[in-house]
Formats: C-alpha cells, structure tokens, sequence
C-alpha cells in the first residue's frame, strides 16, 4: 500500500469532497427552516450543514435516549429506565447526483493513462477510503443535546428542559450522524459509481468473456446515469409547474398567495431545489400511474400483551390533484413520465446508429435493468424512518420496535414504469427504423450478351 501512488486518488478524493461541500454550503444554509420559533446558534447551523452534506452520500441522521433515574410526573414518582434510538435519512438527490457526476467524470480523467480495469479501480477504491475518512470524522465530532435542542427551539422548551433536568441517575440525549453509514454508504455508493465508468471503458475489456459483459452492461449503465440526470431536470419542472398552477388550491398557509419572509422564501425554493430529484422520482411513478404514500409497520410487547400495527396509504395522482391536497399542476407528472423515458430511450437507441440488433439488444438489456434500478431510485427518493425502544418503570414494562417510508410505492412503481418503458421503447424501435420491414434490393437484370451460355455460339 506504502508503494501506490496516492496523488491521483487524493485529487480525486478532494474533488468529490469540496464538490459536495459546497453544494452543502449553499444548500444548507439556504435552506434551514425558517420560523420565529427556532432560534438557530453556531452548534446547531453547523450541524444542519454538516448534515445536508453527508445525506448527499445516504447517511441517516440517527438520535438516542438513555435515562435511568426517578421522575416526578403529576405529583407521582417513577422510578425506573427508558432507552432507545431512531434514524432518519432522507437524501437530496439533486446534489447527489451533481456530485456522482462530478465524481464520475474526475475519476474517468483520473484513470484516463491507467493500463487497465484492475488499476482503475484499485485507484477508486483508494480514493472512496479518503473520502469516506473526513466524512466519518465529522459524523464522530457532530453532536446535539438536550442543551443544544432546547436552545433551538427557544424558551417553550424550558418546562420540558426542566423536568429532565429533575431526573436522577444517569441520562443522556443526543442526535448526531450515522458513523457506519459515513464509512461504509459513502464507499459503496462511490465504488459503484466507479465501477460503473470503468465497465464503460470497452478498450479495457478485450477477453470475449468481458467483452461479453462489457456490451451486456453498457446500456444499463448508461441508462440508469441519464435516467438519474432526467429525473433531476424532470423534477424541477415538476415542482415548478405545481407551484404556478394553483388555482383551484388553497396550498400552501391555506390561502392561494402565501404570506412569506424572504427567508421562507429562499428556504422553500432552496429545498425545492435539493430535493428536486425526489420530486422526479415521484413524477415518474405518478406519471406512469403509479402510487405515492407512506407505509408504516411496528410491534409494541408489554409482558403477556402484544400488539403489531402497520398503517399503509398510497394514492394515484388524481388525489394530488384535489384542491385540498396540492394542485392541478401535479398532471404535468403525466407528460414529464414519458417524456423521461423516452429520452433515455431514444439516447441508448442512437448510440448504435443504424445496427439493427444492438440496438434492440440494448433496449432489451436497458428494459431488464429498471427492474433493479427503480427500486433503487425508490430507495434513494423516499424518506426512511426506523427505531426502537424500551420502557422498563414500576407500572409499565416493555419493547417496541418501527419504521416508516414516504414516497413511491416501490412494487407498483417498478411494474409500471417498467410496462411504459416496453411500450416506449416499442415506440422508439420503430421511429428509429429498427422495427420497420426494409425492401430488399431487386437483381439487377444482366446486360444482353454478357450470359455465355445463353448468348448464341
């Protein structure tokens, strides 16, 4: 290891971590919320930016309680312990994917005089360990306490301060970043990206076993990369087109023209903006008739009771639409649906010209994808909830145990956009001339005199 170069990897290194940072930068303080009831100091705008930046790479925030002492609650005294701990994550995928892409392209220039796959990536799995080494440090120093959370939400918080101050015995409370998720999330979802733009890379796989995998791979691959960019763009356009076309809403503040600061202002569209690829991934599912809700699943034991709850609500796109929901301009999901997939289809179609069989090659290799890249979309868009807990006093003893997702229905989101997709590319393939029966070229009739045996001897 001493021997490698480490240079490349640490420019590379540095390129994805000041991309992010200052995407972070501008995000994060654009967009942290805005209200007369929060009042937000040093610790805690540092740990909303510190947090913004690393959900870019899928780190959840996770928090957790610790309290082993004796509570005066209405005049009664209980003694006894509670802990638990809970995680949320919720990735921007805007600037996410600014920054896989910035990733992508550096890495490609950086292994651009690499003799090799093997080299490549070794150089990117160098470079995804120094990047996910400064992430995890700052996911270790990130903390909030109960001093710190009761600071931001300003003196309505001073009884409930109060009365866990009355605890005796040891406690703790705290919110800070996921370190396993700063380490181990960043490399793989680095490595990926690697991996990626080296399979791409058809000079390097010559062999007829790779290079078999190699033109199996590529249209998958350069699929799901501009699927990612289109539901970006596609997202934006979405939410902005929601916003314009309210008229028969009363969303959002309950009137038609919010009464907002300059703050909320910027703090909305600044989230809009971050958040602009989730809402892409939404107007993808919505627009191929599919569903948006939450889903919710938890088990609840006390002794000899048990109890297991699973709410679940998803809803087509015309209930977005009602003037008590959003607004009207959530039918533009319909035309940014197809209008996504037939870009990435007509861009894998063009990457072969005018050979017939790989271009339906790629298409069919392209179609078979979505059935793992939709899911995977689904995963990044939607926000996660999860935790556990335990209660042990001297009138209730017990464990519970939950989580949550909001977003695409992930099952019936694949089936359906996959089923848009065939038509689209069925659309595609005869557009291009894939499809379309070609006229086979008539003999030509032979001059006079030039048949040997049937000119005269």
């Amino acid at each position: 290891m001493l021997s490698w170069d480490w240079r490349a990897p640490i420019r590379l290194a540095a390129t994805i971590l000041g991309t992010s940072f200052v995407l972070a930068l501008v995000f994060g303080l654009a967009s942290r919320p805005a209200s007369s009831d929060l009042h937000w100091g040093f610790k805690t705008t540092v740990a909303w930016v510190a947090w913004v930046w690393e959900s870019i790479f899928g780190v959840n925030v996770v928090g957790g309680i610790d309290v082993n002492g004796s509570l005066s609650f209405f005049g009664s005294d209980i003694n006894g312990a509670v802990s638990g701990g809970a995680g949320i994550g919720a990735m921007p995928l805007t600037l996410t994917v600014i920054t896989m892409l910035v990733a992508g392209i550096a890495f490609r220039r950086a292994t651009a005089a690499s003799n090799g796959a093997v080299s490549a990536l070794l150089l990117g799995m160098r470079a995804a360990l120094l990047t996910a080494i400064p992430l995890f440090v700052v996911s270790l120093v990130i903390s909030l306490g109960i001093s710190d959370v009761a600071h931001l939400v300003g003196p309505n918080a001073d009884d409930t301060l109060q009365q866990w101050r009355s605890l005796k015995g040891d406690k703790s409370f705290s919110i800070s970043l996921s370190s396993t998720d700063a380490f181990f999330v960043t490399i793989a979802l680095l490595l990926g990206v690697f991996a990626g733009v080296t399979l791409l890379r058809r000079d390097w796989f010559t062999g007829r076993g790779w290079s078999t995998v190699q033109l199996t791979l590529a249209a998958p691959l350069r699929g799901f990369a501009r699927l990612s960019i289109a539901v970006v763009v596609g997202g934006l356009l979405f939410e902005l087109v929601t916003w314009l076309v309210r008229w028969n809403t009363t969303w959002p503040s309950g009137h038609h023209n919010p009464s907002l600061t300059a703050h909320q202002w910027v703090t909305a569209f600044a989230g809009a903006i971050a958040y602009g690829g989730n809402a892409g991934a939404m107007a993808l599912g919505l627009g191929s008739l599919g569903k948006v809700g939450y889903s919710a699943s938890g088990g609840l034991s006390a002794g000899p009771l048990a109890a297991n709850q699973g709410p679940h609500e998803d809803h087509w796109i015309a209930w977005f639409a009602e003037n008590h929901h959003l607004a009207s301009g959530i039918w533009i999901a319909l035309v940014i649906a197809p209008a996504i997939l037939v870009y990435v289809a007509l861009t894998i179609a063009r990457q072969h010209g005018s050979d017939s069989r790989a271009v339906l090659t790629s298409l069919g290799t392209w179609l078979v994808s979505l059935v793992v890249a939709i899911p995977v979309l689904a995963a990044f868009a939607n926000l996660s909830i999860g935790g556990s807990g335990t209660v042990d006093t001297d009138i209730f003893a017990g464990t519970g145990e939950g989580s949550a997702t909001a977003g695409l229905s992930t099952l019936l989101a694949t089936f359906v956009v996959f089923a848009y997709a065939l038509v689209v590319c069925g659309i595609v393939a005869v557009l291009t001339g894939v499809l379309t029966p070609r006229a086979t070229p008539s003999a030509q009739p032979s001059e006079a005199g030039t048949d040997p045996r049937s000119s005269p001897p």
